[in-house]
């Protein structure tokens, strides 16, 4: 009989429980209701005043305060997961951004775009990194995503020159770890005949190639998914491609993370018209572009005064100038906020010894994943 009371007695706590959860999660939609007003009135505000929908400077800002170590007794991890899905839902309430990418849908840059964007855009795959730049400039895109950099590969070369002819800047950045899959109709590698793929998975996959499939004849196309669709009807074909590009196109993986190196990442950069609108954060990355005279010390002239304001250049790439033959324009990036000491001063210094200077933007700098 105590046991039946006991039993009882736990049905009736589980009930109350549930009836006071229940009650919270009222209370929360409620609360969400009015959060979702909020993000809309927002959203027609950066309409009028021509800003991004996208602000991760501002999400990293939020996230950081309510994950502050001892606030809440929650784990940090699961109010970081709960709110990137409630930022998430804001977004659809304001004006969805038309993002470019470099298409067809299932390449990395679709991967990346998703990334920053979820649900809460339309995309548009485009044919070319120019026609994303050039859609961009002429505002038939709200915003683009294009690859800027690979850990293995280096710069890619065709963005670096078009930041110099488009007058567009970097809103955010996306560290994309890449793994590389072999997809084919085919059933056994001996089979595979022609090889395509991007450039520059090509040449990330070399090793694995030159292993696997010798003096097999490779065919460069305009991207990973373009390959995967051009093989799916060819069983002597493959192509070096992404999960998501084989599932897309129905074609099987036959050959999982051919990549030759485990730690591949691509960075990608989001494009955007006009000046950058972004606060620092607390991790942030300025890009710039310089033009520097044909005479003794120039580039000394820039990388002399980071030094002395103990500015960290994280990268630098040279690229020949289209309109002044056997001249270069320089690539930077460097840590710190454009507004904010020690870069503001080093920047300011640094200015008197360029021939041209372009801020492309200050950013949040995404962590490695």
């Amino acid at each position: 009989m105590n046991g039946e009371n006991a039993d009882e007695s736990a049905w009736q706590k589980l009930k109350s429980f549930r009836g006071e959860i229940d009650r919270i999660d009222e209370r929360i939609l409620s609360l969400l209701s009015l959060r979702q007003a909020a993000a809309e009135g927002i959203g027609k505000l950066k309409s009028e005043l021509n800003l991004d929908i996208l602000d991760p400077a501002r999400e990293r800002r939020v996230l950081k305060r309510l994950t502050a170590y001892g606030r809440w007794p929650l784990d940090p991890e699961a109010i970081r997961t709960i709110y990137s899905g409630i930022i998430s839902a804001a977004r659809r309430v304001q004006e969805p951004p038309c993002v470019g990418f470099l298409g067809p849908e299932g390449t990395f840059s679709h991967q990346a775009a998703r990334q920053l964007y979820g649900e809460t855009a339309a995309y548009r795959p485009l044919q070319s990194v120019e026609d994303i730049f050039y859609r961009v400039a002429r505002a038939e895109c709200s915003t683009g995503i294009v690859p800027l950099e690979n850990s293995s590969e280096g710069p890619v070369m065709e963005t670096l020159d078009l930041f110099a002819l488009y007058d567009l800047t970097i809103r955010a950045e996306v560290r994309l770890p890449v793994r590389h899959q072999l997809l084919s109709r085919a059933t056994d590698p001996k089979d595979i005949q022609r090889l395509y793929s991007h450039p520059m998975a090509l040449a990330q996959c070399n090793r694995w190639t030159r292993n696997h499939l010798p003096g097999i004849q490779t065919e460069a196309v305009s991207s990973t998914a373009s390959a995967v669709d051009l093989v799916a009807g060819d069983p002597k074909a493959a192509a070096v491609g992404s999960r998501l590009a084989g599932e897309i196109a129905g074609v099987p993986i036959l050959q999982e993370d051919i990549q030759d190196l485990r730690n591949n990442v691509t960075r990608f950069v989001l494009l955007g018209r006009g000046p950058m609108a972004q606060d620092p954060s607390d991790k942030d990355c300025t890009s710039l572009l310089i033009g520097l005279e044909h005479r003794p010390g120039t580039l000394l002239g820039v990388i002399g005064p980071l030094a002395a304001h103990n500015v960290n250049i994280t990268r630098i790439d040279s690229r020949p100038r289209k309109d002044r033959p056997w001249e270069y324009l320089f690539f930077l990036d460097l840590d710190g906020h454009a507004e904010e000491e020690p870069l503001a001063g080093a920047l300011d210094e640094i200015s008197k010894a360029c021939s041209m200077i372009k801020l492309l933007g200050s950013y949040p700098r995404e962590d490695e994943r």
